[in-house]
């Protein structure tokens, strides 16, 4: 990896970083999970029923050494 394959992992665990080589993972922000769960929480209570059963939060792409670049030959295709 990466030269022949790419592997990225989700949820971006601590443990990704110490992996050999450090897996590039997506990353969820826990503190805005947590967040939007205690206002959902919170306006359900109040009785207020949620707009959506939806919900989509942001997420990031943290880079690191089980990725490369695309490949010459997929460009051109």
């Amino acid at each position: 990896m990466p030269d022949h394959l790419s592997i990225v992992g989700f949820d971006d665990t601590p443990q990704a970083a110490w992996t050999t080589p450090p897996l590039t993972s997506v990353h969820q922000h826990l503190d805005g999970m947590g967040r939007m769960a205690v206002q959902t929480v919170l306006a359900m209570a109040a009785g207020t029923e949620p707009a959506s059963r939806h919900v989509e939060l942001a997420t990031s792409l943290t880079l690191r050494a089980t990725t490369g670049p695309v490949p010459v030959a997929a460009v051109d295709a």
